[in-house]
């Protein structure tokens, strides 16, 4: 039960730090602040559980890979079927590297390979502390189940990219789960 209302709670950190929702009060850092301190915080019990005080370290420089994680843009995987239009004077910190990875699977900006690419990218780094493969699965998963919403969601005033932000952030969340049930 906790643990289902632990992964509804990242859902919603996850919807106040996308599509400029905390923009709104002048403090777009503090979801994404608040959503990465999971992230740090299962590391630093984890290595405490075992070998001591490293939480003091170990807690503060996981929160700081999850949030750089955060900070990377999601602007070149938002339109998750097609990208025919990029704004390509944006910045994205992570492109480089997901324009590698994806030029090796045969894929470019605007196909959906590519943003499958982007998405478990920056849900690995996101999820770096615990492990991050099951972070970026979960991460591309949600925004895969939000593509799926869009046409179907706005009929009934949401936003489709509510549900991509949501379940992203929930399902990337088992990651911590899984780390801290096979940690300690």
């Amino acid at each position: 039960m906790i643990e289902a209302l632990f992964l509804i709670l990242m859902g919603i950190l996850g919807r106040l730090s996308g599509n400029g929702f905390g923009q709104k009060w002048g403090v777009s850092w503090l979801p994404e602040a608040l959503l990465c301190i999971p992230y740090g915080a299962a590391l630093g019990y984890a290595l405490a559980h075992h070998i001591g005080p490293w939480v003091y370290i170990a807690a503060p420089i996981g929160w700081a890979v999850s949030y750089a994680g955060m900070q990377s843009a999601t602007w070149h995987f938002l339109r998750w079927e097609t990208h025919t239009d990029p704004n390509l004077t944006r910045n994205a910190s992570i492109k480089p590297l997901v324009d590698w990875i994806a030029a090796r699977f045969g894929y470019s900006l605007g196909q959906e390979g590519y943003a499958w690419i982007a998405a478990m990218v920056k849900g690995f780094i996101i999820g770096m502390p615990v492990g991050g493969f099951i972070t970026a699965i979960g991460w591309a998963l949600g925004y895969e189940i939000g593509s799926h919403a869009k046409g179907r969601v706005e009929r009934y005033g949401i936003d489709p990219h509510l549900v991509s932000e949501f379940m992203s952030s929930a399902l990337g969340a088992i990651g911590i789960l899984v780390f801290l049930w096979l940690m300690v």
